[in-house]
Formats: structure tokens, C-alpha cells, sequence
């Protein structure tokens, strides 16, 4: 565990071998432990899953007896990306009877892929919301509700039904792991920000039809930094330091890499920290920017 005590880290280890338990003090402390390290299951879709009777794994669960539970079996894979792909292509290899991919967004690498070996994977645009029969699913488009802030089914677009599904696989993606961070000093990365009153778009190729759109009164995380961190600092203690790539960032290891060698120009002095609000204005200044790009945005 990490604290801030007197302007002190202090880490408490607990020995795995011997179980005592020691404490040590540090100047600064580096959080290195990546975005992608706990295993992300979405409560909504865990309470759908209670009536449906087969197997539910998440895709990092996929190990050792992946081969006895996809071999003739009908599967149903919850999300449309990189991991997705990756255990759709191997069930098949494995002898899988098929494959479904439920795509939330549509814009990921498994729902984008026009072709799959024998024809045993089928890509769905939409969630499963209900369970039929013990094994079966309805699956529906969904769409973000401003109002409500979150997704709702489409009405507008038809139900799938999917019959007879031996195993769900809960490719939903992972989060940072901050346990081992005392609350006061983590970072939030899902924190939300506002832009301010009267901010107006750039003119750009769609202001003609659509005029001046007002942004949302709560907008995610920027795509090159986090609002409660400036390049790399917790703003609330620069002591604490994220070595981190942000969540949906196209080049994560050469922000890793650029991160380093910023982070190693903290700690040996050669630049300088700025002042808290300096950092505040300054991601503040770069979020409004962000929203002038329209892929990361």
C-alpha cells in the first residue's frame, strides 16, 4: 500500500514467503502498472447473464481449457475488438461449431473484418439484453442516450435471436489496477471536464450544415492526457507520478517511451515542475484543442 505521510511516500510490503510486513519511505513514487490490468465486466451485462445457465468466462480467462470449451461448441463473444479477433480466430482453429461477435460500436477490428475461415464467425451489430430459453439471447443495435447517459436499445433497428449458446466470452476490455494507491493519491481515468461557457468549434467542413454544436455539459478524457494530470504528474502532487499511456492513444508505446524520458527529466531535475494552477490551465488548454480534431474528439 502507498501513502503520503509528512511529505513522505510510504510503502508497506508484505513479504509473500514470510508474511511480515515492512514499511519504507520514498521522495516520489512511479506508477508503472498499465491501463490494461484488471479485467473489466460491465454489472449491466453480469446481471443479464444470471438467467443464462451455460459457461461465462472473460477473455483473459481464456487459458488452459479454452480448447474443451470451444471444441463443437456454439459461442457467444461480447465485444468487437482486438480480443475478440483474437479468440474468434483461435475457437475456430480449435473446432469451434461457431462463433458470434456481439459489436457494441461497429468500429472494432472482429466486427470489421469482412472474412473468417469457413464461414463459422458472424459478426452482430448490437448487445445481447435478454436471455431465452436459458441459452439463448436477443441481441438489439444500441445507441448513447445524452439524456439518460448511457446506452439504450435501438427500436429502430430488428432483434437477432441466437440459439443454443454453450459459452459466453466477455471481451470487454481491462482497467488501470490502482488498489495498492491510497484514494488521495490516485488519478481518475475516467475523470470528466467542461468546456467553458460560450466555447465555439472551429469552422470546419460540416459548420455550413450544422451550424455551431454545443459540446456535451460532461465530456470524457482527452485522448493525449488525463484532466487531472499534467504530462505524467498527479496535479494534486506532483510528487506522484503516472507513467501511463492514456486509454485511446494510437501510439501507446512511443508515448511510453516519450513518458520515460519525460519522467527521468523530472527526477534529475533538468525540468522544472510548474505550479499547480499553471498545470490546470495547461490541460485545460490542450483538451480545448483535442476538440478541435474530429479523430480525437
Amino acid at each position: 500500500m502507498v501513502k503520503y505521510q509528512s511529505n513522505k511516500f510510504v510503502v508497506t510490503v508484505v513479504d509473500g514467503t514470510s508474511g511480515k510486513t515492512k514499511n519504507e519511505t520514498f521522495d516520489r513514487c512511479i506508477w508503472a502498472a498499465g491501463v490494461q490490468a484488471t479485467p473489466e465486466k460491465p454489472s449491466e451485462l453480469l446481471e443479464m447473464l444470471q438467467e443464462y445457465t451455460g459457461k461465462v468466462i472473460h477473455s483473459s480467462e481464456a487459458r488452459e481449457t479454452f480448447e474443451d470449451d470451444v471444441k463443437g461448441k456454439r459461442v457467444m463473444i461480447i465485444g468487437d475488438s482486438s480480443s475478440a479477433e483474437d479468440l474468434a480466430l483461435r475457437a475456430v482453429k480449435l473446432g469451434v461449431e461457431k462463433v458470434y461477435i456481439c459489436a457494441r460500436s461497429g468500429e472494432g477490428a472482429a466486427y470489421s473484418t469482412g472474412c473468417w475461415p469457413n464461414k463459422k464467425v458472424t459478426a452482430l451489430f448490437g448487445l445481447p439484453y435478454k436471455v431465452v430459453k436459458e441459452t439463448g439471447f436477443k441481441v438489439q443495435a444500441v445507441y448513447w442516450s445524452e439524456k439518460r447517459q448511457r446506452y439504450r436499445r435501438d427500436d429502430d433497428e430488428e432483434t437477432v435471436k441466437v440459439k443454443d449458446i454453450d459459452m459466453v466470452i466477455l471481451a470487454t476490455g481491462y482497467g488501470c489496477n490502482l488498489n495498492m494507491i491510497d484514494d488521495s493519491l490516485k488519478y481518475d481515468p475516467d475523470c470528466e471536464w467542461q468546456a467553458p461557457k460560450g466555447w465555439i468549434m472551429d469552422n470546419n467542413a460540416l459548420t455550413i450544415s450544422l451550424g455551431n454544436v454545443d459540446p456535451s455539459s460532461n465530456l470524457d478524457i482527452g485522448a493525449t492526457c488525463y484532466p487531472d494530470v499534467y504530462r505524467y504528474l498527479l496535479i494534486s502532487n506532483p510528487n506522484m507520478i503516472y507513467l501511463t499511456e492514456t486509454e485511446d492513444t494510437e501510439t501507446p508505446l512511443i508515448d511510453l517511451d516519450v513518458a520515460a524520458w519525460l519522467v527521468l527529466s523530472y527526477l534529475t531535475g533538468q525540468t522544472d515542475v510548474p505550479k499547480e494552477k499553471e498545470m490546470i490551465k495547461a490541460n485545460q488548454k490542450q483538451l480545448e484543442a483535442e476538440m478541435q480534431i474530429p479523430f480525437l474528439r
